[in-house]
């Protein structure tokens, strides 16, 4: 079992839509994909389960209660539907204002030792825009980060603060946590601040840049309206091939890491 985690401090910048096309992305390969929802906006969960379209409201298991110790991991996934390979565990609304220092930072770690989770082959996890107590305890039980990012002097600002972080965590993780790669979302190469950003990008961070980039693309905001992923819409999106060449980069990187 290998721990993903998609991160950066900065909302809006596509975390989830990069978590859940690269999970569809090894689950056509026939990797068995456990998501986790960190986030207190559930976006991912709302993907997928038609149970917290009410707003506010939680599923009934979910991974606060995983992280409390109430229930196991393997009793909070819920199966995909229409997939063989895919389960989530459904976000809480509430964790960001719940899971605080009570809880211990390993919690998720010892959850993901849950002898019913053997088959799976990736564990995906969406944090959200922050460095706060629940996302400590992700990076805890992680082995590799993807960080996401846009061309903009925000999102890019972030990048170190999260690596900082990363470097922190790995000091005392059982999984030598690392940061995987950096993928760059939304480009636009009809602006001129794109080009000089991505200069700036591949100038600072020159190891960890992913070769692959996403486009901006209108399908990237129907995905959520229609609840599909890119390989499932009527027509063939760019950002199919662009997410599987980015879902092959980070595999090729995973390997090269383990020989």
């Amino acid at each position: 079992m290998k721990v993903l985690s998609v991160l950066n401090r900065k909302g809006g910048v596509g975390k989830t839509t990069c978590t859940l096309n690269i999970a569809f992305e090894l689950e056509r390969c026939g990797y068995n994909v456990l998501l986790i929802d960190l986030d207190a906006q559930t976006d991912l969960t709302n993907f997928f389960l038609e149970e917290t379209k009410e707003k506010g409201k939680n599923y009934k298991k979910n991974i606060q209660h995983v992280l409390e110790g109430k229930i196991s991991l393997s009793e909070a996934a819920v199966p995909v539907k229409g997939k063989n390979h895919l389960t989530i565990v459904p976000g809480s609304k509430s964790i960001d204002h719940t899971f605080q220092l009570k809880h211990s930072q390993k919690a998720l770690y010892d959850s993901l030792q849950d002898e019913k989770l053997k088959d799976v082959d990736f564990v995906i996890i969406d944090f959200p825009p922050a460095l706060n107590e629940a996302v400590k305890c992700g990076l805890y039980a992680t082995h590799y980060t993807l960080l996401i990012t846009e061309t903009e002097s925000l999102s890019i600002e972030n990048l170190d603060e999260c690596l900082k972080i990363i470097g922190e965590i790995s000091k005392k993780s059982p999984n030598k946590l690392e940061a995987l790669g950096i993928l760059v979302n939304r480009v636009d190469m009809r602006r001129n601040n794109t080009k000089k950003n991505l200069v700036k990008l591949q100038r600072i961070y020159p190891y960890l840049l992913l070769e692959a980039k996403i486009s901006v693309d209108s399908s990237l905001v129907m995905l959520h309206e229609k609840k599909l992923p890119l390989r499932e819409f009527p027509y063939r999106s760019r950002c199919v091939s662009q997410f599987q060449s980015a879902t092959g980069e980070m595999w090729e990187r995973m390997m090269k890491g383990e020989e």
